[in-house]
C-alpha cells in the first residue's frame, strides 16, 4: 500500500550579531505568508541576541500597511514608532552618519 507524499516546509532561519535591531509585524490570517516565519526569524533573532520586538496581529491580512484604520492593526505603525524611539532610532543625535558640519543641528 503506497502512502500519501506529504511535502513538509522546512525553515531555515539564521540571524547574526550583526542583523540589525528588527521590528516584526504579521496578522494570523495572511494568506500569503505564514506568520510563522516572522516567528521563526524572531526566535532566530533572540539566539542571535539581536534587539527585536514582534507583534501578530489576528487579523490584517497580508499587507495592510498604514490604509487602514480604528482596528487592532491599524495600530501597528504606532507600536513601531515607540520601539524605534525606545532603540535610539529615532533621536537623530544618535544617528551614525550624521554629518555635524553640515547639519549643525
Amino acid at each position: 500500500m503506497n502512502k500519501p507524499f506529504r511535502i513538509i516546509p522546512v525553515c531555515a532561519v539564521i540571524a547574526i550579531t550583526e542583523t540589525p535591531p528588527t521590528f516584526l509585524v504579521h496578522a494570523n490570517d495572511d494568506k500569503g505568508v505564514s506568520p510563522e516565519n516572522s516567528i521563526y526569524f524572531y526566535l532566530a533573532l533572540r539566539k542571535a541576541k539581536v534587539p527585536a520586538e514582534m507583534h501578530v496581529y489576528e487579523r490584517g491580512g497580508h499587507g495592510f500597511g498604514l490604509g487602514k484604520q480604528h482596528s487592532a492593526e491599524s495600530s501597528w505603525s504606532v507600536r513601531c514608532e515607540d520601539w524605534m524611539r525606545g532603540q535610539g532610532l529615532l533621536d537623530i543625535s544618535n544617528r551614525p552618519f550624521r554629518n555635524t558640519e553640515s547639519n549643525p543641528r
